[in-house]
């Protein structure tokens, strides 16, 4: 857990955009939302901001916008840390 702060990281289909929520670890409010279509810019915007501790939460922070923009692009369910419901290739493809 980070000191600072815990993500909320949802994806708004109707909206088309990633919405994140930044949570206080102490009081468990949000304190900043951050929006957008663009995992990179979201992820700069917070990282610009200072709103996490340590490297590996960005790390974090970073695979959950990629994965939170496929889905967004993909029109798929977004569960935050859970894998993505990618669609089955037929064997056959190649």
């Amino acid at each position: 857990m980070d000191p600072k702060a815990y993500l909320l990281i949802r994806i708004n289909h109707a909206k088309r955009r990633i919405e994140v929520g930044i949570t206080s670890s102490k009081t468990h409010i949000v304190h900043t939302q951050v929006n957008g279509k663009d995992a990179r810019a979201i992820y700069h915007t917070i990282a610009k901001k200072k709103l996490l501790t340590y490297p590996e939460h960005y790390a974090y922070l970073g695979r959950e916008l990629m994965k939170a923009q496929i889905a967004l692009s993909m029109r798929l369910k977004y569960t935050q840390d859970a894998p993505l419901p990618l669609p089955k290739l037929k064997k056959d493809i190649f």
